[in-house]
């Protein structure tokens, strides 16, 4: 059988974060461009603490995130919405400049879990 090759416009992944104290979430993820999962840890920041905002959800809110890649690290912030339907979230990594990937996620137990893809989308376009 003929393998595939992706590049990076055909890249699709999944990952699983678990909430832990502190506004943290551990994560691992894997996608199309690689050949096994890696890690990703977050945190989110203390002006989008849920403790702070009582209509807000424990997975709600922008986080600093670093990821390990097969050639280095990446880092980055992930902000997480709630979607339409109950305990479903949208998830975008971004910076100042531009989004990187765009997710969807739901919850299990203490899990988010869900796919993303890869985005590359300039501010003002």
């Amino acid at each position: 059988m003929p393998s595939t090759v992706f590049t990076q416009k055909d890249l699709i992944g999944s990952f699983v974060f678990t909430l832990q104290d502190h506004g943290i979430l551990q994560g691992l993820y894997n996608n199309t461009l690689q050949e096994k999962p890696f890690p990703e840890s977050a945190q989110r920041r203390p002006e989008s603490s849920s403790a702070k905002k009582s209509n807000q959800d424990i997975f709600t809110g922008i986080y600093d995130t670093i990821w390990l890649e097969v050639d280095g690290v990446e880092a980055t912030y992930l902000e997480i919405r709630p979607a339409k339907n109950a305990g479903t979230y949208y998830l975008f990594w971004r910076d100042d400049e531009k989004e990187y990937f765009r997710g969807l996620a739901f919850v299990r137990g203490n899990d988010l879990v869900g796919a993303y893809w890869h985005e590359e989308i300039k501010k003002g376009s």
